[in-house]
C-alpha cells in the first residue's frame, strides 16, 4: 500500500509541475495560437455566364485568365521578431521581413518585374487591404501559372488565382446592350 500511495504522489506531482509549465512558461505562446484567426475569407467571383444574339453567336464569352496574387494575411503569421545565437550572442532577425524581401526577389525573377517594386507593391497594399489577396502580375501563361502554382506551399503569402476574363468576339457590336464592367483601360 505504501508503494501505491508513493506512485500515486509521484504521478500527481508530475500533473502539477505539467500544469505549472503550461501555465507559466508556455502562457504566451498557447495565447498567441488561441487569438490568430480562426475564419479565413475567401473572395469568389460570380461567374460570368455567355451572352449570345437570337441567333446564338456569342457577344461576349469567357477566357481563362491567370494571376499572381499575394495575401497579406498569411503572410502576418510570421513572427515579426525572432531572436537567434550568433557568437554567444543574442541577434534580433526581422522574420517577416526577410521572408517578404525573399518572396518579392523569387517573383521577381518568375515575373520579369523589379523585385523593390514588389516588396513596396505589398507593402502599400497590406495596409489597405491585409485580408484580401491582391494581384502582382495578370495574364500569366498557363506553364508559368503552374510553375508558381507548385511554390505556394513553400512561400507563405502567394497565391495563385484563376479568374475568368470577358471576350467580346464581335468587338463594339451591341456594345450599347452589352455595356462594359471592370476598370478602366488607357484606350
Amino acid at each position: 500500500a505504501n508503494s501505491v500511495l508513493h506512485l500515486l504522489l509521484i504521478a500527481f506531482l508530475m500533473i502539477t509541475l505539467r500544469v505549472w509549465y503550461l501555465a507559466t512558461i508556455k502562457h504566451e505562446e498557447y495565447q498567441e495560437k488561441a487569438l490568430r484567426p480562426q475564419r479565413r475569407s475567401v473572395v469568389e467571383p460570380a461567374a460570368r455566364g455567355t451572352i449570345r444574339d437570337r441567333f446564338n453567336i456569342p457577344l461576349a464569352i469567357n477566357k481563362m485568365q491567370y494571376n499572381a496574387a499575394v495575401c497579406f494575411d498569411r503572410i502576418r503569421e510570421i513572427p515579426l521578431v525572432t531572436w537567434e545565437r550568433k557568437g554567444g550572442k543574442k541577434v534580433k532577425i526581422y522574420e517577416r521581413r526577410r521572408h517578404v524581401e525573399k518572396l518579392a526577389e523569387m517573383l521577381g525573377r518568375a515575373l520579369e518585374m523589379d523585385p523593390v517594386g514588389i516588396e513596396d507593391l505589398i507593402y502599400s497594399q497590406a495596409s489597405i487591404f491585409p485580408n484580401t489577396p491582391f494581384i502582382i502580375k495578370e495574364d500569366l501563361s498557363e506553364n508559368l501559372y503552374y510553375r508558381l502554382r507548385l511554390l505556394e506551399k513553400d512561400w507563405t503569402g502567394l497565391t495563385m488565382q484563376r479568374a475568368a476574363k470577358r471576350y467580346y468576339p464581335q468587338g463594339k457590336v451591341g456594345s450599347d446592350i452589352l455595356g462594359y464592367m471592370g476598370a478602366i483601360n488607357q484606350r
